[in-house]
């Protein structure tokens, strides 16, 4: 039988978590170097406009989004535009890596073993088997997000400017951008196993997520609150970010651009934490 972890775990859980980080500061290498890897993408994007780049780069940013967008200031919203549609080939396969491999040292500490400065190696089929639930995620990702696309097309067609269809409106549009974060927590909290089981146990794609669906019925709700709570650190940086017509008059194209960097690194602490709590409660639960 799977040991229990109950919901008055979940601070203690928590804490752990937080303080492993600092015990451990090791764990925190897979995180730091995607930063370093987001960085230089977002670096590479900047000086796409700028000799030499500009001699591969140029013709397509003047075909694809006219000659402005190599100029200042729009040359900031190309960086981020593209910035953005590269975190897909990010995400599936750079992160799902150096999550493994974050796996593999938060399993090393629970297991009481000694953290070297070299990370350890993921075999090549658990990788693959981790790009493939990636996928699957960004997938299911896509689709909640395509689908309240089509919630706020029928809600910009609401005319009303008071009354109850009026906050409904509003409430969609405004709050598209907390319930992408939403959708993202309750993937993340149903699908909390499976990275931890791919990289730690001998099983075969599907009875991973039996797996996953096994031991999260024993630590779902702390699990869901870890995630939830840690998951709230990005709202300031969307509140920021969704308001930026409104507040673009406070800010220069740079001090936007340092919000979008300090956004990468608090994401990617926020992944630190959560692996952490998961890992660990994975070992909370295993089998006796």
């Amino acid at each position: 039988m799977n040991k229990t972890v109950n919901a008055r775990q979940f601070f203690p859980l928590l804490f752990n978590s937080i303080s492993t980080l600092l015990k451990h500061p090791q764990i925190l290498y897979p995180f730091g170097i995607l930063a370093f890897i987001q960085l230089m993408l977002m670096q590479i994007l900047f000086f796409a406009p700028r000799y030499p780049l500009v001699l591969v780069f140029g013709p397509i940013i003047s075909r694809l989004k006219g000659e402005a967008y190599l100029h200042y200031p729009l040359n900031f919203d190309l960086m981020n535009h593209w910035f953005q549609s590269f975190q897909v080939v990010v995400f599936l396969f750079i992160t799902s890596y150096f999550v493994g491999k974050a796996v593999l040292m938060i399993a090393g500490v629970n297991r009481g073993e000694p953290i070297g400065e070299r990370m350890p190696r993921l075999e090549l089929k658990k990788y693959i088997s981790i790009v493939f639930v990636f996928l699957l995620f960004f997938l299911m990702m896509y689709g909640l997000t395509s689908m309240y696309g089509l919630l706020i097309q029928r809600a910009v067609q609401i005319r009303s400017t008071t009354g109850i269809y009026f906050l409904i409106k509003q409430a969609v549009l405004v709050g598209a951008p907390y319930f992408n974060l939403l959708f993202s927590v309750v993937i993340t909290a149903l699908f909390a196993y499976v990275a931890p089981v791919i990289v730690l146990e001998k099983r075969n794609i599907v009875v991973v997520f039996a797996r996953n669906f096994q031991l999260l019925w024993s630590t779902f709700f702390p699990v869901l609150s870890i995630i939830f709570l840690t998951s709230l650190l990005y709202v300031p940086v969307l509140l920021i970010k969704s308001n930026q017509k409104s507040l673009a008059f406070l800010f220069t194209p740079e001090t936007w651009q340092i919000i979008v960097i300090a956004g990468v690194f608090i994401m990617l602490l926020i992944e630190a934490v959560q692996y952490t709590a998961i890992t660990t409660c994975y070992f909370l639960t295993k089998d006796e």
